[in-house]
Parts: C-alpha cells; sequence; structure tokens
C-alpha cells in the first residue's frame, strides 16, 4: 500500500488527504504490455494492483502526463462491473 500512496503522489502531485479502506488491494489487473522501441522495452505482462482508499480533504490533482494517459474522478456507479463489486461493500 506504501507504493500505491508514492505513485499517487507521484503521478497526481496528491501528497496527503487519503486514507486507506483496506489493507489489501481491491483488484489486481495483469494486462499484456507491446513491445515499445523508443522505450528498449520488449513485450511482457504488466499487473495492476488497484486500492481504495478515501478522501479526507479536497484534493487538486497535477498529473504528470508523461505516466498517466487517463485520469479521472468516477462515481461508484460509473466503475466498471468488476471492479464496481469489489469497490461497491467498501463504501
Amino acid at each position: 500500500m506504501c507504493a500505491a500512496l508514492r505513485e499517487l503522489a507521484e503521478e497526481t502531485g496528491v501528497e496527503s488527504g487519503f486514507l486507506p479502506i483496506q489493507e489489501m488491494p481491491v483488484h489486481v489487473d495483469v494486462h499484456d504490455i507491446p513491445e515499445n522501441p523508443a522505450k528498449g522495452e520488449p513485450a511482457h505482462q504488466h499487473a495492476d494492483f488497484r486500492f481504495a482508499f478515501r478522501a479526507v480533504r479536497e484534493v487538486n490533482p497535477r498529473i504528470q502526463e508523461e505516466e498517466v494517459s487517463a485520469a479521472e474522478w468516477r462515481p461508484l456507479g460509473d466503475l466498471p462491473k468488476t471492479l464496481h463489486q469489489r469497490v461497491a461493500p467498501l463504501v
């Protein structure tokens, strides 16, 4: 979870204002990443460990566009089905 908070800070500029809802990830997504010759990366699999946090104050993210391709606040009902099923009982 410490790594998730560190990534949150690095990629959004939000360094505080969140509390974990639970210690364990709510979802783990493993997907294929194609080869990227520009970065010198071979094709590989990538694992995303998704944690749930609760905002305890208003936050104003500053997205690091080199690392984040899309970011948005979404209502619970707009989450993909699998993620919704894991997050809904926590809120």
